[in-house]
């Protein structure tokens, strides 16, 4: 009897052990990531600007504390968001904003010198895009908001040129993850094409109105 009882408790051990390994290797793995810069068929012909000799430094580039986390963060509604732990940034946000940003700037504009903040002290930066973003996410139905304030900062004269703020919700192409990660990218595209053209616009007519005295 003592025989039976003990094959009995060895097989619920393994019984246990067995299931325990089967939920192991069906959990859910977190996923990674990245915005994406625009592509050339996006580049608006007239954005480029004449001065391609300038250099534009792009940041600082500030995000809200609520979006500062590894994990992506979505807003159920106006209150309430969702922070998913199986959803993340490969990089820290901020930074990958940053350097799509300079990317999307380098094509859009033509310009070929082009530094993400935070730049060399030996870079001569002609011009600063700094960048407050005030909302970055999507709601349930996979619609993005992008809220910014941003600003052009003649770096030479230590003088703002210009400070808007923009609202940008690019259309949805669904609420899986991947999909809002990809209107989120495109949110950087419309808004890289907003500061170009207001670049195109402080340079129209002088190539080097932009450029320190002297350049």
């Amino acid at each position: 009897m003592k025989k039976n009882k003990a094959i009995l408790v060895l097989g619920g051990l393994v019984l246990i052990t067995v299931t325990a390994c089967m939920h192991l290797g069906t959990s859910t793995s977190t996923r990674f990531y990245l915005l994406e810069s625009m592509g050339a068929a996006e580049v608006i012909s007239t954005g480029k600007l004449e001065t391609a000799q300038l250099s534009i430094g792009v940041g600082p580039v500030t995000i809200p504390a609520y979006l500062d986390r590894p994990q992506i963060v979505t807003r159920i509604d106006g209150h309430e968001l969702l922070v998913n732990d199986f959803h993340q940034w490969a990089e820290p946000l901020e930074a990958n904003i940053t350097r799509v940003m300079a990317e999307n700037l380098a094509l859009s504009t033509g310009v070929q010198n082009i530094h993400p903040h935070p730049w060399a002290r030996t870079a001569a930066i002609d011009i600063e895009a700094a960048m407050d973003v005030l909302r970055f996410d999507a709601d349930a139905d996979g619609q993005v908001t992008l809220s910014v304030v941003w600003r052009i900062v003649d770096s030479e004269m230590h003088r703002q040129l210009i400070e808007k703020r923009a609202t940008i919700t690019p259309p949805s192409n669904g609420t899986d993850t991947a999909h809002v990660v990809e209107a989120m990218s495109a949110a950087l595209s419309g808004l890289s094409q907003e500061i170009t053209a207001a670049l195109r616009d402080v340079s129209y007519g002088d190539p080097d109105a932009l450029l320190p005295e002297g350049s």
